[in-house]
């Protein structure tokens, strides 16, 4: 079998995510001797026209594969309405059947053609209820039909971006039941896929005493949340907490802001500056791979505390290296421990006070070494494992089995 990966994004100072995401899958690819892997290229500009030379060029290099994966959020194909023009122009130079990854899958994803639904139908569910919620209405029965016209119209482009790969790709692939949940509405269960987000193989060089050496952090418990910074990912949150932990936890974000989330980043440590707390909060800014995985190592507990979530890619990076790991109650989370009961701890209400409590509950049993049940965890979601997955729905789909309706598929399947 013949496989295109379409590795694309827009120009920013450190690669994405979602680029990484297709860039991995096709390295796993590449070691299957029964696979012949294509991978192309693709830095958008803010020209169009030539976008389109890109991407016709990009189509036809990849047209001697089988089957293309291609990786999509709103962000990856450009912003706003030049996403679906672009989208649109290598959809429809392309000449072999397509599946896709969809990332950030948040309640506001396709929200236009979701709120319609809703605003349609009286059945209530719970995602229903997120919607109403992330919206800042007290229940889904009072969002009104001009609420409905108002986000429909902020949200036209993504979801016309979403309803063109819904006509046109063979599968779409989420990383969760969650986010299945939240498509409901708007994918055939034959066209949905839900395949776990794999769990990247490292080799750490560095014990956990020499990385808090080397990063002064000898004399103190850490507590860390890595990746992006921005506003539903928690930082506030457990800057609020921090007053509440014991003298000697250091808090780290280990990363820096999101784009347009510079500002968030200045709040953050002036908030903890006013409460007198700034040298217990250490904000690293974009970090290369070594170190990155010297944070990792030296983090005593990994905090995810995160209000909303889809796929997490700092969650995933978590288990990669098997740190005991503090989570908020989310569904996504609850997928995990399913998966392999007690391997992520979780807090609620989500309060300061909580978090609070709950940190120091963890801190004081964690080991030095690998948290047993996150290592299971790690075996379970390993990138051979999560690509085998993706393989058989490969093959599913080339041998038209995929076009059977099937119930979603839970994470342990």
């Amino acid at each position: 079998m013949k496989v295109g990966y379409l590795h694309i994004g827009v120009p920013q100072s450190h690669e994405s995510g979602v680029r990484r995401y297709g860039r991995f899958l096709a390295a796993e690819a590449h070691g299957r001797p029964e696979l012949t892997v294509i991978e192309v290229e693709v830095t958008l500009t803010e020209n169009l026209k030539h976008n389109h030379k890109l991407l016709a060029n990009a189509a036809q290099q990849l047209s001697d594969a089988d089957i293309i994966h291609i990786q999509y959020n709103n962000r990856t194909w450009g912003h706003r309405w030049s996403q679906v023009v672009n989208l649109w122009n290598f959809i429809r130079h392309c000449s072999r059947p397509l599946t896709v990854t969809l990332h950030d899958v948040f309640v506001d994803y396709a929200l236009a053609a979701k709120l319609i639904c809703l605003y349609r139908r009286p059945k209530v569910s719970q995602v229903d209820t997120e919607i109403a919620s992330n919206l800042n209405y007290s229940s889904p029965e009072t969002l009104s039909f001009r609420s409905v016209i108002r986000q429909g119209r902020k949200h036209l482009p993504e979801t016309l971006a979403f309803l063109l790969l819904f006509s046109r790709v063979k599968l779409m692939f989420v990383c969760t039941e969650q986010e299945a949940q939240r498509l409901d509405n708007l994918i055939y269960d034959s066209k949905l896929k839900i395949v776990p987000h794999f769990v990247e193989n490292r080799a750490i060089q560095i014990t956990p005493a020499e990385a808090r050496k080397a990063l002064g952090l000898e004399s103190c418990k850490t507590v860390a949340v890595q990746g992006f910074i921005y506003s539903r990912k928690g930082h506030r949150l457990l800057i609020e907490a921090l007053p509440q932990l014991p003298e000697d936890v250091q808090v780290i974000f280990a990363g820096g802001p999101s784009p347009n989330s510079e500002k968030l980043v200045e709040e953050l440590i002036t908030h903890a500056e006013a409460q007198g707390l700034g040298h217990r909060l250490r904000v690293t800014g974009y970090l290369s791979e070594a170190d990155l995985e010297r944070y990792l190592i030296a983090t005593d507990l990994a905090i995810c505390p995160f209000a909303t979530t889809s796929a997490s890619g700092s969650l995933a990076t978590w288990i990669s290296i098997a740190r005991p790991i503090l989570a908020s109650n989310l569904p996504q989370v609850e997928e995990y421990n399913r998966l392999e009961p007690g391997a992520i701890k979780t807090f609620e209400p989500y309060t300061s006070e909580a978090l609070a409590q709950a940190i120091k509950h963890c801190l004081s049993s964690c080991q030095e070494g690998e948290a047993p049940a996150v290592a299971r965890l790690r075996q379970k979601l390993s990138i051979s494992v999560i690509f085998d997955k993706h393989l058989k729905c490969y093959e599913d789909a080339l041998n038209g089995s995929a076009s059977v309706p099937m119930q979603m598929q839970s994470m342990s399947q």
